[in-house]
């Protein structure tokens, strides 16, 4: 027969295989009835003697190692490489021994020289007298479950790095930690037997620099040159990676002829396979992340999809870690140079954290002054309200853009800052950043301009009030009309007073204008303050009348109207005192400067006013007397012109009455003695 075993040693009749003797099987043999059953088996059915040389070959170890039996038979067995032959005698001499092998999942060699795997179990096969002159084995192919499961462990393996990349990527303080913390997941959850990252240098000689490495390096990469050129040193998998931006795998570094250069020193630790996958960011690959595996072949398609992965975790990380450090340092440069106020504080208490020299610069406070302080421990917020008002606002909105509020110096002043401020967390606790930025001289200057306007509105509105004005008593109404509407007094009155200055007219408008309605004539020594107080200064104020010394009697009635503070600005012309401009509160020390400087004026416009108005009433009465006299002299005139002309008329009629008689004289021939003088004309 083709596929039949070798004729065994001389039968000494002994049953070699159980109940059936020798006889038996090789009738078995010779019928062929042992060659159909194993050939229909779907594994493979081997014997070999006791040397080692094949015996018996089925169809299906045809299929599955490719030799056919007549190529077998009489040989050594072929599936077992040369490396492993000798584990393979030790097996079967235990085989022989009565120890069989019972499920042993072996690495075997097909014809074309590729590995396949199996799980095999085997016999001894004994002669009639209990000796073993063979073995018989049953092995059935599990090389796709062989490789599905290095697939999954694979596949796991790369998982797992990438997950412990990831846990690492949290802590990680540096790039350099984060490429250290790749290498460790490569070799102790992916079980590589070297992982390193090299950067690639843009120098002259283009040098890849390794700056983390883990596993089985043992001196390796420092008794190595490796570039990113075209150089033979270049041309290597981690030089190409960088070169190309795609991963380049050396399978068989034993015979690769790229990793000659570095073949002796590689395969002297163990490394039989390697690939080096490109780190790529944004400006292009900054270097490579390169593992080594102690057998050949060791990077499948789907592992290097993974890895692949991997090595993009890792560039991000990177990229992110890169950004978020050149991040940190514009935001240390924006925080420590900024000539604003910039200043963290737990949200909580508003205990200083941090403090920039603006801070200092603007507030007096040194970082020892306020650092485990808060800002209400140090009174920093004049109106504490206002941090209640910043608060309210961050937990709800998150942020808080341009708030005004004063705060109080190290050296007691008050400033008016403009805050920003947004909630921040710093070790899971949030905190306030704010810059403040001084506006006290804008605010000043703003307010100074505000004044200017208000001060021309006012001024303008009662110069025109005065204009309008027909008569002193509209001219009081329109002034007052006007303060009532433009000043923010809860009281403004006019006080005009007599010649002797012991009674005055009062003018009122807001608050006791329904005590004393809008006019009234008071004695002045119940008024609010005492005239002699008026004459000898420019004005008088009184920020609390409640403890005021020198309020006149009639302050009890301010304060009784809700009036707590008082302004009276006399009103003078040519050193008379000709009455006051009074303004009141409905708190203590409610007036300001801006509002003093107005009043000052509003009062001389007014004293100046009255005065003219005066001036007018003297000049009206002067021209009516001047009229009443020129009416009486002009009567007297007539009276005197009539007289003239009445005389005028009777010399007329004389002379007629003499040119008469003269005629007559002449007519009766008498001369007359001289001429008469009345004729003379």
């Amino acid at each position: 027969m083709d596929k039949t075993m070798k004729q065994p040693p001389p039968d000494d009749g002994r049953d070699p295989v159980g109940p059936a003797s020798r006889d038996e099987l090789e009738k078995l043999l010779e019928g062929g009835w042992l060659q159909a059953v194993a050939d229909s088996a779907p594994m493979a059915v081997m014997a070999v003697d006791t040397e080692g040389r094949m015996r018996f070959w089925n169809r299906a170890a045809e299929e599955i190692f490719g030799w056919r039996a007549e190529e077998v038979l009489g040989h050594p067995n072929p599936i077992v490489p040369g490396p492993k032959r000798q584990e393979f005698q030790s097996s079967l001499q235990d085989t022989l021994s009565g120890r069989p092998v019972r499920g042993a999942k072996l690495e075997r060699r097909r014809k074309d020289g590729s590995s396949v795997w199996i799980r095999l179990s085997n016999a001894p096969l004994l002669d009639a007298d209990g000796r073993a002159w063979g073995a018989i084995a049953v092995a059935e192919d599990i090389s796709e479950g062989v490789k599905a499961r290095r697939r999954l462990d694979r596949v796991g393996r790369a998982l797992r790095a990438r997950a412990a990349l990831a846990a690492a990527v949290i802590g990680a303080e540096s790039e350099e930690e984060l490429f250290e913390a790749a290498c460790r997941a490569a070799v102790e959850e992916a079980g590589y037997r070297l992982a390193w990252v090299g950067l690639a240098h843009d120098d002259p000689e283009r040098r890849v620099i390794p700056v983390a490495t883990a596993g089985f390096e043992d001196g390796y990469l420092e008794g190595i040159r490796i570039t990113w050129d075209e150089s033979p040193t270049g041309r290597g998998p981690t030089g190409t990676a960088i070169r190309t931006g795609r991963p380049a795998v050396a399978a068989d570094i034993e015979h690769d002829p790229r990793f000659s250069v570095w073949r002796e020193d590689a395969l002297r630790r163990g490394y039989r396979s390697s690939v080096a996958l490109p780190l790529v960011t944004k400006t292009g690959v900054m270097g490579a992340l390169n593992l080594y595996a102690p057998e050949p072949d060791a990077f499948d398609d789907e592992e290097l999809e993974l890895l692949g992965v991997l090595a993009q975790d890792l560039s991000l990380a990177v990229t992110a870690k890169r950004a978020l450090l050149e991040s940190e340092e514009r935001y240390r440069l924006a925080f420590h140079t900024s000539p604003d106020a910039v200043n963290i504080n737990r949200l909580e208490d508003g205990v200083y954290v941090d403090i920039n020299e603006g801070f200092t610069r603007i507030t007096g406070y040194t970082r020892e002054d306020v650092l485990g302080k808060s800002s209400l421990e140090l009174h920093i917020w004049a109106n504490p309200e206002d941090r209640d008002r910043l608060v309210a606002q961050l937990r709800s909105q998150g942020v808080v853009r341009n708030m005004e509020a004063p705060f109080r110096m190290k050296d007691g002043s008050l400033r008016t800052g403009l805050m920003s401020a947004v909630v921040i967390v710093l070790g899971d606790e949030p905190h306030i950043l704010s810059i403040t930025r001084d506006i006290t001289e804008l605010v000043h200057t703003r307010e100074q301009l505000e004044l200017s306007t208000a001060r021309l509105e006012i001024l303008h509105a009662i110069d025109r009030a005065i204009l309008q004005s027909t008569s002193i008593d509209e001219l009081y109404e329109r002034v007052l009309e006007k303060l009532a509407k433009l000043v923010p007094a809860k009281h403004a009155s006019l006080a005009i007073f007599d010649e002797d200055a012991a009674r005055a007219v009062v003018r009122v408008r807001g608050a006791l204008e329904k005590e004393l309605g809008p006019s009234r004539r008071l004695d002045l020594s119940d008024w609010f303050v005492e005239v002699e107080r008026l004459r000898a200064a420019e004005l008088v104020l009184m920020d609390d009348l409640a403890h005021e010394a020198g309020a006149g009697p009639g302050a009890g009635r301010l304060l009784e109207a809700g009036i707590r503070s008082l302004v009276a600005i006399p009103l003078n012309a040519h050193g008379a005192l000709l009455g006051s401009l009074n303004f009141g509160f409905s708190r203590p020390g409610g007036s300001s400067d801006g509002l003093l400087e107005i009043g000052r004026e509003v009062a001389d416009s007014i004293a100046v006013a009255m005065e003219q108005a005066r001036l007018r009433e003297a000049e009206k009465l002067h021209a009516r007397d001047l009229e009443a006299r020129v009416a009486q002299r002009t009567a007297e005139l007539r009276r005197a012109v009539d007289l003239m002309a009445g005389r005028e008329l009777r010399m007329a009629e004389l002379k007629k009455v003499i040119k008469a008689l003269r005629r007559q004289l002449e007519e009766a021939g008498i001369e007359p003695m001289a001429d008469d003088p009345l004729l003379g004309e």
